[in-house]
């Protein structure tokens, strides 16, 4: 059973070299086939309710989407619990094949309406852990085969403030963010608005990345400063 398991993994998942461990009971991977198959049933209602082609779409428990005619999304996306997807914005938010959103994440593009933001662009093969926040309003780009550890922060505007006028007055300044494929931001790593980060990027727990960097590098600190090249 489990090897049949398995084999339905590596084909939904387009990766030969998966593979179940071995250690995990047979009644504790039923349970995981169950979960997964209650979430791709709430995806396909998605997909029915929104008047889209069906893909293999994995949705949690009271995910919010809004906006979801700027939603696109490759097979095996999967939306953990409690996540919030607010799709509003220029160019939309795309995602591509076996995207992973985990519990708790919100990703939003558009704070106020007489503003809208840019978008948010993901690859393949990403996964974002849990408790992370994504703002796109003035674009975000995240490469292939990305891992965001949980609780990053990625940020594509920043408030202008000078004078004695109010700061939330003041409007905004925007500007791009690129992690470069390959990457992996530790948990609760800050990614500042501008920041483009080159392929092989790793972003130590807890840095706060103020400037852009080359890659293959390793980052740490307040500000994020290279630690080691590879």
């Amino acid at each position: 059973m489990k090897a049949i398991i398995n084999k339905v993994i590596v084909f939904v998942k387009k990766d030969s070299t998966y593979k179940l461990d071995e250690a995990l009971a047979l009644t504790d991977v039923l349970m995981i086939v169950f979960s997964r198959a209650t979430e791709c049933f709430r995806g396909l209602g998605f997909c029915l309710l929104s008047l889209r082609k069906p893909v293999l779409f994995f949705k949690g428990r009271n995910v919010k989407i809004s906006h979801s005619a700027h939603l696109k999304f490759g097979s095996g996306f999967l939306v953990g619990d409690y996540s919030k997807v607010h799709c509003l914005s220029q160019n939309g938010l795309v995602f591509g094949r076996n995207v992973s959103i985990g519990r708790c994440v919100e990703v939003i593009s558009t704070a106020v309406v007489s503003n809208v933001g840019v978008g948010i662009s993901v690859g393949n093969n990403v996964g974002i852990n849990s408790n992370c926040f994504i703002g796109g309003q003035g674009g975000v780009s995240i490469e292939d085969d990305v891992i965001i550890g949980p609780g990053v922060r990625i940020f594509s505007e920043n408030h202008n403030f000078g004078g004695d006028g109010l700061i939330r007055k003041q409007g905004e300044t925007r500007s791009r963010v690129v992690v470069g494929r390959d990457s992996w931001l530790g948990a609760g790593a800050v990614l500042l608005p501008g920041v483009v980060l080159g392929s092989k990027t790793i972003v130590a727990a807890g840095a706060v990345v103020c400037k852009s960097f080359e890659g293959g590098v390793v980052l740490a600190g307040c500000p994020a400063r290279v630690v080691k090249r590879f």
